[in-house]
C-alpha cells in the first residue's frame, strides 16, 4: 500500500468514528476526529506530491501553499 493510500485510509476511518460519535452524542470527540479525518487526508494529499511534514503547522502551512496559493482549493475552505 502506498504512503498516500495509508493517510487516506485513516481519514476515512476517522470520518466514520465522527459519525459514531455524533449520533450518540458526544460531540466534542465527534470535532476531534473530524479534524484527524481532515488532517490524515491533507497529509494524502501532500504525500501524492512527495511531500512529508512533521509537525502539524508544517502541514497545514504546506497544504496551504501546495493547494491554496498554487492550487485548485479555494481560500475558503482552507480556513475550515
Amino acid at each position: 500500500m502506498k504512503e498516500w493510500e495509508k493517510h487516506l485510509e485513516r481519514a476515512e476511518e476517522k470520518l466514520k468514528s465522527t459519525h459514531i460519535l455524533f449520533d450518540n452524542n458526544m460531540f466534542a470527540d465527534s470535532v476531534s476526529e473530524s479534524y484527524y479525518s481532515m488532517y490524515n487526508a491533507a497529509k494524502a494529499l501532500l504525500a501524492l506530491k512527495n511531500v512529508y511534514l512533521r509537525t502539524h503547522a508544517d502541514l497545514v502551512s504546506q497544504f496551504g501553499l501546495t493547494f491554496v496559493t498554487e492550487g485548485p482549493i479555494e481560500g475558503f475552505y482552507a480556513k475550515v
